[in-house]
């Protein structure tokens, strides 16, 4: 079997230009591909290995009356902000009905 290769005029070898590194499409594809796989066994597991014990309620009738809460504490109460509240009048002061 003949094979040619390429030359110029001075019989130097022509190289192929270089290929682009294509090994990190696969490296993506394989981590979306396992990323996936992964959602759909979490999935399927949730789904079918999951609790099926119906969740207990408290019943109780409804009755009206107070609501009562009691807090003990001790310390000072401190507003979260202070806001300065003032009023300026001019004019003259009448009586009051």
């Amino acid at each position: 079997m003949d094979v040619s290769v390429p030359t110029t005029a001075d019989d130097t070898v022509l190289a192929a230009p270089p290929r682009p590194l294509r090994s990190w499409r696969w490296l993506a594809a394989g981590i979306t591909l396992l990323t996936l796989l992964g959602a759909v066994v979490v999935g399927l597991w949730l789904l079918l290995l999951g609790t099926t014990v119906a969740p207990a309620y408290r019943l109780a009738q409804v009755a009206r009356g107070p609501v009562t809460a009691t807090v003990i504490a001790s310390g000072t109460v401190n507003p979260m902000i202070n806001v300065q509240v003032g009023s300026q009048v001019s004019g003259q002061c009448g009586p009051a009905n």
